[in-house]
């Protein structure tokens, strides 16, 4: 879907009218006559909203592993300040929170 590219045209009768389509050699399988004149458009309203569908599904699994990964963001943070605190705590007794050989 990426490859494609909308044109614009217009018909020898129609020449105050302009119309947005494809190349039929463009999108061979969807071409349906067998002369390669024109598109069904019905057939590519069917491959787009199936691309869109497509879409929305790859997006919300994506949305998904983001917001784990923000749990997983926030729960190391909370980790890293309780650890920092605990470091604080040992600092301010005197203790030495390596131990020494």
């Amino acid at each position: 879907m990426r490859a494609l590219q909308p044109v614009g045209y217009r018909y020898k009768s129609e020449l105050d009218e302009r119309y947005v389509g494809f190349i039929a050699e463009d999108v061979p399988e969807l071409v349906a006559t067998n002369d390669r004149k024109g598109l069904a458009p019905m057939d590519i309203v069917a491959v787009l909203t199936r691309v869109v569908q497509d879409q929305d599904r790859e997006l919300a699994e994506e949305r998904q592993r983001n917001e784990k990964e923000r749990q997983r963001n926030d729960k190391q943070e909370r980790l890293i300040e309780s650890l920092m605190q605990r470091l604080s705590d040992l600092e301010q007794r005197g203790d030495d929170p390596a131990p020494t050989k």
